[in-house]
């Protein structure tokens, strides 16, 4: 038995990078509707599994990845000097970003802990903009059928990423999020990687400097 095999038990809904072995896992369970569908469009499937993939290798370069190298040995200068600033430069980029989100929650407002939720954030971000670059190859590669005429493949991907992630968060629940989460709440999850990417931006028109394409974007790599 390999150390994977005592992680998780297949029948997980899960996914997650293992920097101790740089290795990319994925269990069963998650490899249905309505995260994967052999069946599904193809934007929807990179939008859907895709983007959880993209998220799980994104850790393999996040403030903690980043000092394990490809034999999963900790190697605290992996990445040369004038990259780590850089990289920390851009980290507090988010850290700043979501930490301005505000949410009233039972009569209080509070916010969403910039640097706790940091590398699952650079993740999200990540995640969204390698699966996008996948599914881009894959219609430069073969010649991919138009699937409705009301949206374009592009915006149908988009969509499907913000339609994966709906759900309902009590008051409870949302309080202990933003106090002790790592994740950000779902709303942020969706919008804020969303506006930080340009790409989405131009699918659906976004004028410059509006919500979801503003002036001062959030990119790692």
């Amino acid at each position: 038995m390999s150390t994977l095999d005592y992680y998780d038990p297949s029948w997980g809904v899960n996914a997650y990078y293992s920097r101790e072995n740089n290795a990319l896992v994925t269990l069963n369970a998650y490899l249905q509707p309505p995260i994967f569908n052999h069946d599904y469009p193809a934007p929807f499937n990179y939008a859907g599994i895709g983007v959880i993939l993209g998220h799980e290798l994104s850790h393999a370069f996040d403030a903690w990845g980043s000092y394990y190298d490809s034999e999963g040995k900790y190697k605290k200068d992996w990445l040369v000097p004038a990259i780590r600033s850089k990289f920390q430069e851009r980290k507090q980029c988010f850290v700043k970003q979501y930490g301005d989100i505000k949410v009233q929650v039972d009569g209080t407002i509070l916010s969403i802990n910039g640097s706790l939720t940091a590398n699952e954030n650079i993740a999200d971000n990540g995640g969204l903009v390698a699966a996008f670059n996948a599914f881009q190859m894959l219609k430069q590669k073969f010649n991919y059928p138009k699937q409705l005429k009301q949206f374009n493949d592009e915006q149908l991907f988009f969509i499907y990423y913000a339609y994966r992630q709906c759900s309902k968060m009590g008051q409870i629940w949302l309080k202990q999020r933003l106090s002790v989460g790592q994740h950000s709440i779902v709303p942020a999850r969706v919008n804020l990687p969303l506006s930080n990417f340009p790409k989405f931006a131009k699918a659906f028109k976004c004028p410059l400097a509006s919500p979801m394409n503003p002036s001062l974007k959030c990119s790692l790599w």
